[in-house]
């Protein structure tokens, strides 16, 4: 095996660790986010008189599964990036194929041409437009309602 395609080989297989370990993490903690949400209230009335931990309860349950979520994006985009690029020299087990081709791919919805957004799919954003019109609508309504 020449030298390129064992880095290949270190690398691809470093980023699958690095993403297998984040996924299982994920999978571990969001049913104790899930419970701990559940709970909130009660973990609430019974340490009511610390109010630090009611704010770093609201963070573990809040805050940090969202960047929990952006990390595990993160990762999932760079294994499909790595992987479609190393797909075809390096060997990969039909299961991780198989994993990783369950995985999304990430879309583009403009590309920069000179300087300016220009829509890749302009039928694709419409639908976004009108899906964001819909369910900012009761919103925008009561503006208008209690504007003077």
């Amino acid at each position: 095996m020449d030298d390129s395609k064992k880095i290949l080989e270190d690398i691809f297989e470093q980023v699958y660790t690095e993403f297998s370990e984040y996924d299982d993490f994920i999978s571990k903690v969001s049913k104790q986010i899930e419970n701990d949400r559940k709970n909130y209230q009660k973990f609430a009335r019974d340490n009511r008189d610390n109010v630090e931990a009611l704010y770093e309860k609201m963070y573990e349950i809040n805050e940090k599964p969202v960047m929990y979520g952006n990390d595990h994006i993160a990762l999932q985009t760079k294994i499909v990036t790595i992987y479609d690029v190393v797909k075809d020299i390096i060997d990969i087990p039909k299961d991780v194929r198989e994993r990783i081709n369950m995985l999304p791919r990430r879309k583009m919805y403009f590309k920069i041409d000179k300087g300016e957004p220009v829509e890749i799919n302009p039928q694709y954003n419409e639908n976004i437009r009108k899906q964001a019109r819909n369910e900012s609508e009761p919103f925008i309504k009561r503006i208008i309602q209690n504007t003077p």
